[in-house]
């Protein structure tokens, strides 16, 4: 072996570069497929919009699923895919005021995979005017009015039986003033003073 003279073996460095470069142009790059995030709600009484950020690998997404649950996620309402992974948004109609929502967004890569699901939960805004308050407005507004009525044919009868029970009194002109009952005698305990 000399010293100061080019090697008769080849560098490893140099198979190690060429190794690399071969396997990076013949080898498939599938670039990992994040999902959809950010998602955030705006709801009312019975609908509700949903808004999020779209995968940034979104040309290996294949389509969205948003399901729609109940109970904290344990009742499933409804599913819906939407094939166009470009979208950034949903509306949500047909819910039920004053009632808590989950919604689970899954992103489904080209191979049928689910590969992510980002979760919200909202509730929907109390109606005021809904039918539920309505009919208990007007089962109180009956059972008001029906003790009503109730109290006043009370009080009506109570004042006609009071004035069946009492014996017309006569004024007897003669002693000034003095009344007695009708049929009653001249004892001191049939006359009245008024």
């Amino acid at each position: 072996m000399g010293t100061g003279g080019l090697s008769t073996t080849f560098p490893v460095h140099i198979i190690m570069i060429w190794t690399v470069l071969i396997l990076t142009a013949f080898s498939t790059t599938s670039s990992a497929l994040d999902y959809a995030s950010s998602i955030s709600v705006s709801a009312d009484t019975t609908s509700a919009t949903l808004t999020w950020t779209v995968a940034s690998n979104a040309s290996a997404a294949d389509s969205y699923i948003v399901a729609v649950l109940l109970d904290g996620g344990t009742t499933s309402v409804n599913n819906y895919t939407i094939s166009d992974v470009s979208t950034e948004t949903y509306s949500l109609a047909d819910l039920v005021f004053s009632t808590y929502y989950t919604v689970n967004l899954y992103t489904v890569s080209n191979t049928g995979q689910t590969v992510g699901v980002t979760t919200v939960s909202f509730w929907t805004e109390y109606a005021v005017w809904n039918s539920k308050f309505i009919a208990v407005l007007g089962v109180i507004g009956f059972m008001f009015l029906t003790l009503l009525v109730m109290m006043v044919l009370k009080s009506v009868f109570l004042k006609e039986e009071k004035a069946q029970d009492k014996k017309p009194v006569l004024e007897d002109e003669e002693n000034g003033g003095i009344r007695k009952e009708n049929g009653a005698g001249t004892n001191a305990k049939d006359i009245a003073i008024f």
